[in-house]
């Protein structure tokens, strides 16, 4: 499991309210696109995100690894 920080809850917060881009993340969160895109690998790398699409950078939460599951 991935240690979250407090831009990666801000992420997923933004992504539990509906698909965003990098672009939109940045701009709602107050980041650079650098700063957004690497928090976004992390959270990439653990499936808690998917990019849904290529060419625009379109994100979407696939898992909140802050939320219990029974099954864990």
């Amino acid at each position: 499991m991935v240690e979250l920080d407090d831009v990666h809850e801000q992420i997923l917060d933004l992504l539990h309210d509906g698909r965003a881009t990098q672009a939109m993340m940045s701009d709602e969160l107050n980041y650079s696109s650098q700063h957004i895109y690497t928090n976004m690998k992390v959270l990439l790398a653990a499936d808690y995100v998917e990019k849904v699409h290529e060419t625009s950078a379109l994100y979407e939460l696939k898992h909140d690894p802050r939320t219990s599951d029974s099954n864990d």
